[in-house]
């Protein structure tokens, strides 16, 4: 039964939409963020070959938002794809209507067109933007590329201010398959239920693990107690990393006006007190994101087998 179908409410769905929405509305009210990059990073990730012993499709993203220079390094159509998804996010905050004609000329494959058209479509629309978010993504027929579609509608509708969620991207496969094929055969109940529980538990991991990285700061700033002298600009350093996440040598360089010498010093001991981990698996022009940065968004900096 559709839950809203009849002017009837399915008692489960009720609460699964209830948890949701809370659940998102909890992780948004947590100040330290992951910002756009990383989740638009752990999203090209759940689309990427991984070859083993190399710099992740992800970690080779957020070096590349951090420095201009990496660009090439990205696979052509993860750059094309974050560029895109990058671009809705910004049209949609400001204003501008989702479409799925813009999401099929994208190179996205859409299972069902019309049923994406009506989701986005704005006006009229008396369920919750929630059950929206999820018939939308099932539109699209991946529970991958779908979740994009779902977050940026959420992020369209004021859901959530940016594009920090991906909601069951990391969803089992089989068991988004099933479900999937069970909404094309008209019944939307396995698909709806499951998704509503993958926001709802993604967005409470997250939430978690971004406490769990707060907590984890005075910790991190003990370590640097035994460096002396050296401990001030490696506190510097770590400051400016905690506000950028990710950061080359020369950008560190200019926001802390010291050498570049001095900076990578510094982000050196940040790497040897397990603060900072280096993302590109290079010997110059390296980049280092915030360690604690890249466990919540569960990215890896080399891929593993």
């Amino acid at each position: 039964m559709h839950a809203e179908e009849g002017g009837r409410f399915d008692q489960q769905q009720a609460r699964l939409l209830e948890q949701a929405a809370d659940e998102l509305a909890r992780l948004d009210a947590t100040f330290l963020l992951a910002p756009p990059s990383f989740a638009l990073a752990a999203q090209i990730e759940a689309t990427a070959p991984r070859v083993e012993g190399t710099p992740s499709t992800a970690a080779l993203l957020v070096a590349a938002l951090a420095d201009p220079l990496h660009a090439d390094a990205l696979p052509a159509d993860a750059a094309a794809y974050s560029e895109f998804l990058r671009e809705e996010e910004r049209r949609v905050r400001g204003g501008t209507t989702l479409t799925a004609d813009r999401f099929r000329d994208a190179g996205l494959e859409i299972r069902g067109m019309a049923a994406l058209d009506k989701e986005l479509r704005p006006g009229g629309q008396v369920r919750s933007v929630l059950l929206r978010a999820v018939a939308a993504a099932a539109a699209v027929g991946s529970h991958v590329s779908g979740s994009a579609v779902a977050a940026l509608l959420l992020c369209a509708a004021g859901v959530t201010d940016r594009l920090r969620l991906l909601p069951f991207a990391a969803l089992d496969p089989a068991t988004a398959k099933h479900a999937l094929d069970a909404w094309y055969d008209g019944d939307p109940a396995d698909w709806t239920n499951t998704a509503l529980s993958e926001v709802a538990r993604a967005a409470r991991s997250r939430r978690l693990d971004l406490v769990d990285a707060l907590n984890t700061m005075p910790d991190e700033d003990a370590r640097l107690d035994a460096l002396g002298r050296a401990a001030i600009t490696a506190r510097r350093a770590l400051q400016i990393l905690r506000d950028d996440l990710a950061v080359s040598v020369p950008s560190l360089a200019g926001a802390l006006g010291s050498s570049r010498p001095a900076a990578s010093d510094a982000l050196d001991r940040l790497v040897a007190a397990e603060i900072a981990v280096e993302i590109t698996g290079r010997a110059r022009d390296r980049v280092f994101a915030l360690g604690a940065a890249l466990t919540v968004v569960q990215i890896a900096p080399r891929n593993a087998a």
